[in-house]
């Protein structure tokens, strides 16, 4: 890491929280709609962009230097071999699924016609997030654990795992 991102980790804690609280607001959102609902995809997308930083955070900082991102890693040493029980544990945490993730968000590609009864895992993704979030929290040191002070464990709701969303079911009506 280089000293100009040093600096600049207090700062960046109000980002994480941000991201942190605009996927737990998101999935909560998507939870809520029909998927017949105009909005589905809309809900989804967000949903799985916030995800997807997040993961990028927790999971796979990355290595490229002089680019400025920041991770968990920064803030937590050995923060890599603390999470090796999620990257076990969560299928939502691997390769396979982000790559599903990037070609959601970010490409005009047909595997988005074959893929379109695939299910998101939402309730996966909502626990490995809160699982994520819980290690992090609890493996921060002085002074980064008082930067992180208003990050909130997840709250006492049930989360449901099996929770799976079918993938676009939305229809959208174009006019001339």
């Amino acid at each position: 890491m280089s000293n100009a991102q040093e600096l600049h980790l207090p700062e960046m804690v109000l980002h994480v929280l941000y991201e942190v609280d605009e996927f737990r607001k998101d999935i909560e959102r998507w939870q809520m709609l029909d998927k017949n609902d105009a909005l589905w995809n809309s809900a989804l997308e967000v949903a799985l962009l916030h995800f997807r930083v997040l993961r990028e955070f927790f999971i796979e900082c990355p290595k490229s230097e002089g680019r400025g991102d920041v991770c968990a890693s920064h803030y937590v040493g050995d923060w890599e071999n603390k999470t090796k029980d999620a990257r076990a544990k969560y299928s939502v945490l691997g390769e396979r699924f982000i790559k599903r993730v990037h070609r959601r968000l970010a490409h005009l590609t047909t595997d988005r016609y074959t893929e379109k009864d695939t299910a998101w895992e939402r309730g996966e993704m909502l626990e490995a997030a809160e699982f994520l979030i819980c290690s992090f929290k609890g493996s921060l040191a002085p002074p980064a654990s008082e930067w992180f002070a208003k990050l909130e464990r997840r709250r006492n709701r049930q989360i449901l795992v099996g929770d799976i969303s079918p993938g676009t079911e939305s229809r959208t009506t174009y006019s001339a």
